[in-house]
């Protein structure tokens, strides 16, 4: 999953793997990070949340510390020109719940997370993505310029360095056949995946891209 596995790598001390000890077989979902809030907020956009930031100390839980939902959020703070109280939760579900429960005023989670919860009276204010949602604001309309998408998170397949060119071939296309299934396409619908499946190359490209965005942002933290 990235970009967590490059934040553990930058962030922490002695770990003991490199990205370059994996080669990249495949990516198969990406799940772009959304802001939230309960369906009788005061904030009816993201636009209302930069506005509320700037004169009181809002609430916002979000998996952490350190997490990709953070740093998303850190990022957006930081081109939004505000700051909030971050409140880190052992992931996106704790951290619904507590916006639920009225604890925070807004809550930063994964798309996935969120839209399944969106019943029990949650809705979403922004997507931090390049890619339209449904009829989200993505974050370049959102905050009127773009948010790199530094969060979402991109879930594929990784092999030991040195995979035989012709098992990483083998792998590379059952694994795209797997994300053409119906069945499969079915069941990750039922449960809020965006299935997009990507090549060895374009991951790999991928992979590089987001090293070096976190790189560029850690200091965030």
């Amino acid at each position: 999953s990235l970009p967590s596995m490059i934040m553990i790598k930058e962030l922490r001390k002695n770990v003991p793997f490199a990205m370059d000890d994996f080669d990249f077989v495949a990516a198969v979902q990406t799940d772009p990070i959304v802001w939230v809030v309960k369906d009788d907020s005061p904030f009816k956009s993201a636009a209302d949340v930069v506005k509320a930031a700037k004169t009181k100390v809002l609430n916002v839980a979000g998996d952490g510390p350190q997490s990709n939902v953070q740093l998303q959020h850190l990022l957006a703070e930081k081109d939004g020109g505000f700051k909030t109280n971050f409140v880190p939760f052992n992931g996106s579900g704790k951290a619904l719940t507590a916006l639920m429960g009225g604890k925070v005023d807004l809550c930063a989670s994964t798309l996935s997370a969120a839209d399944k919860q969106l019943a029990n009276g949650l809705r979403i204010l922004v997507v931090f993505s390049d890619q339209k949602v449904g009829n989200i604001p993505t974050a370049a309309e959102a905050f009127g310029k773009p948010i790199a998408p530094v969060g979402a998170a991109i879930r594929g397949i990784c092999a030991p360095k040195g995979l035989p060119a012709d098992a990483k071939a083998k792998l590379e296309a059952g694994i795209k056949k797997i994300c053409e299934d119906p069945e499969f396409l079915a069941e990750a619908k039922k449960m809020k995946l965006d299935i997009g499946f990507k090549g060895s190359k374009e991951t790999q490209a991928i992979v590089n891209q987001t090293s070096k965005l976190v790189a560029e942002n850690k200091e965030l933290f």
